[in-house]
């Protein structure tokens, strides 16, 4: 399936199927393919194709996050990474782009267009027994490695290891932030004294103003927010 069925069909098969998933093939065709960067499948259909006539077993954690809806509070699973802040933003702005256009080119116009007017925003995190307040640019909670089309936003990130890899984006400027844009390709943007990396099975964000948030890519509602791992719920077949 393509990466953005696996989205829909997840969430769907969740609320009827008991945990973990059977086994999920998967053939990169979406915008980003970022799930399937981290589980190293070809990136041609007919690679992944082939790969599937013999394939292996992979199994990955699922993510949940719970948010305020339209009506409501609302939740949503997502198969690689979720977030908060700027980098939804960007995700709201980019889904306007024709779905044929693949890979980074438009995430990194949509982040041009919304830099201008975006403000940072001031945010409480708590994981685990620990709580600070953060004027973040981003929150990112991530079960892959990758995100926007390739960029390395979780370099350390173990599929199935239980945990969510929380990457903050400080109060960066703008300016700042496209400086160190590269590094976030690279990896190394986790050595930037404005970029915090944690893990935590369960992470929740407050706010005294709306913040979107963003699932895998989609634009899905508002803080607050609780973000969850449940581990080994799937596996895919690659």
């Amino acid at each position: 399936m393509t990466n953005p069925s696996t989205f829909v069909i997840v969430n769907m098969a969740v609320g009827s199927t008991a945990l973990p998933l059977p086994p999920i093939g998967l053939i990169p065709s979406g915008t980003g393919s970022d799930l399937a960067r981290s589980l190293s499948i070809p990136r041609r259909a007919e690679d992944a194709c082939c790969r599937l006539a013999q394939p292996r077993a992979a199994v990955s954690d699922l993510g949940v996050v719970f948010y305020r809806g339209r009506t409501g509070p609302e939740q949503r699973y997502f198969v690689n990474a979720a977030g908060l802040g700027y980098d939804a933003e960007v995700v709201a702005r980019r889904n306007g782009f024709n779905r044929y256009i693949r890979g980074t080119a438009p995430y990194l116009i949509s982040l041009a267009v919304t830099l201008p007017k975006y403000q940072n925003r001031d945010v409480t995190v708590t994981l685990g027994d620990s709580q600070a307040t953060r004027r973040v640019n981003t929150l990112v909670c991530s079960i892959g490695r990758f995100f926007g089309g390739g960029m390395r936003i979780a370099p350390h990130a173990i599929l199935d290891d239980g945990n969510l890899d929380v990457i903050t984006l400080g109060d960066v400027g703008r300016l700042e932030l496209i400086c160190n844009l590269p590094r976030v390709y690279s990896g190394t943007h986790l050595g930037h004294p404005k970029v915090s990396f944690e893990r935590a099975r369960a992470v929740r964000v407050e706010s005294s103003r709306p913040v979107r948030i963003q699932t895998d890519g989609d634009p899905v509602g508002l803080t607050p927010a609780r973000f969850q791992i449940i581990a080994g719920a799937l596996t895919f077949l690659c």
